[in-house]
């Protein structure tokens, strides 16, 4: 079998170097708090069905386009003025936590690796297709709920065609071409809804993708740093 092989601290670092001191203030801010708003969602929504239901489907396998890729992208975070006020203060904990997500997309599976600014693991994971199981270590990174993580990573990036079949009961999900008022340039807006009401709304603009979460109250800014081809090791 062969094996893949995840970039080193150092390489990721040497990427992030290339971005302008100004940009390094606002790189990966809080997707540690994504992870954790992420867990919190998790345990408060356990055994109920509706608004604060955290996945709207099942992990999924890697469609072909993506397999034999790998990811490299800053997540910034933001509070809104929707959702609930105590998950509102609970999230707000980790709002100054910085890390950067890694991801491996193989036909097997994916294989995720979180860092911080400085190059230090915080946590890994990794999923089998046809398996609802994620296998995950964890260093510093407590709350990483890498489930989650994968699932809010499948929901953003994998085909409408895939995605809405695959949708647990009284979830549905469109998508549109959305022309912005102030330029006219037209972008992908895809939402989810629940029992006919919106709770996710994901904007995409060129490299950069907005993800909202109305119902719990907090906004993810995804910016991919670098997409390239995974090479596989040589067989030994």
């Amino acid at each position: 079998m062969p094996t893949y092989q995840l970039a080193s601290p150092q390489k990721a670092y040497s990427i992030l170097n290339k971005i302008s001191t100004c940009l390094r203030v606002f790189i990966f801010f809080a997707l540690f708090s994504h992870l954790s708003a992420c867990s919190l969602v998790n345990q408060e929504s356990s055994g109920k069905q509706g608004k604060g239901f955290g996945r709207v489907m099942p992990l999924l396998a890697v469609p072909y386009e993506f397999q034999q890729k790998i990811w490299l992208e800053k997540f910034t975070f933001a509070l809104t003025k929707q959702g609930n006020a105590e998950s509102a203060t609970k999230v707000s904990r980790y709002a100054k936590q910085s890390m950067l997500l890694q991801t491996e997309l193989t036909h097997d599976g994916i294989n995720i690796a979180a860092m911080s600014f400085d190059g230090i693991p915080l946590a890994q994971a990794s999923w089998k297709k046809d398996s609802q199981t994620v296998k995950s270590e964890l260093t510093v990174a407590k709350n990483f709920d890498a489930k989650q993580v994968l699932h809010d990573l499948q929901i953003v990036n994998w085909p409408i065609n895939i995605i809405a079949p695959a949708l647990a009961k009284s979830f549905s999900v469109d998508e549109q071409i959305v022309a912005e008022e102030s330029t006219g340039i037209k972008n992908k807006v895809r939402r989810f809804y629940h029992q006919g009401e919106v709770i996710i709304i994901i904007r995409y603009q060129d490299k950069v993708i907005n993800f909202e979460q109305l119902n719990l109250g907090y906004q993810l800014t995804i910016t991919r740093l670098n997409d390239s081809d995974l090479k596989v090791s040589p067989k030994q």
